[in-house]
């Protein structure tokens, strides 16, 4: 896959967004994911705030949802803290459904409700949009606000995007060109290679073909 460089009007949010990856190591998520390198073995894992390697290795392959949310408070100027910390919190506030909840053959995952319902918790204020299009996401990071897209995992990736959901991504850019939206950029916190996690440009055309239509967006109370 050819990276794409935007040609046209980009448009970013006037703060920093700052980068987490659900893997402390952002070089082990590839061979982590491939199953080359067990996630206990992540040398930085003890930055996660988990209590020992097994806690890092459970959690991180589900932490998408969590570090998204932690990447647009942050940004809103939500003071920092672990990602375990916010974890747990979400799991007292049963924002994450797992598999037990979930019931058979249906995903885990963090409940976008509840996702917004920690931004409202800190200070922020929030929603969740059902049935989005990319105009929706350029019309919110035009009024300054951030954007946690559920997208398919394979946006971090360089292969064929199959899939449209399952996975969440902060975006907080975005580029027009002769009137359409041309491009998408995104924080990735699975992104496989160092031009797919943060401030990862996508078409428009790729960003939409791996694009679920759900959104929550996260803004300064006005």
């Amino acid at each position: 896959m050819r990276q794409f460089v935007p040609r046209g009007r980009r448009v970013e949010l006037p703060r920093e967004v700052p980068y987490y990856s659900q893997f402390c190591s952002p070089e082990l998520i590839l061979p982590i994911i491939r199953g080359e390198v067990r996630a206990e073995d992540d040398p930085r894992w003890a930055e996660f705030g988990a209590r020992d390697r097994e806690e890092y290795a459970h959690w991180s392959w589900k932490a998408c949802g969590i570090a998204s949310l932690k990447m647009a408070v942050e940004a809103l100027g939500v003071p920092a803290r672990p990602m375990m910390e916010w974890i747990e919190e979400g799991v007292a506030d049963g924002a994450f459904l797992s598999s037990e909840r979930a019931g058979e053959g249906k995903p885990s995952g963090w409940i976008h409700k509840s996702l917004v319902e920690m931004a409202r918790r800190h200070g922020l204020e929030g929603e969740c949009v059902p049935r989005a299009v990319l105009e929706d996401i350029a019309g919110a990071i035009d009024m300054g606000r951030l954007v946690i897209a559920s997208v398919s995992h394979e946006l971090g990736e360089r292969g064929e995007v199959a899939g449209s959901s399952g996975h969440l991504v902060v975006a907080h850019g975005y580029s027009r060109l002769n009137g359409a939206i041309e491009g998408v950029m995104i924080n990735n916190p699975s992104g496989r290679f160092p031009e797919l996690r943060r401030d990862c440009w996508l078409s428009a055309a790729r960003f939409a073909k791996g694009f679920s239509g759900r959104l929550i967006v996260i803004r300064r109370p006005e």
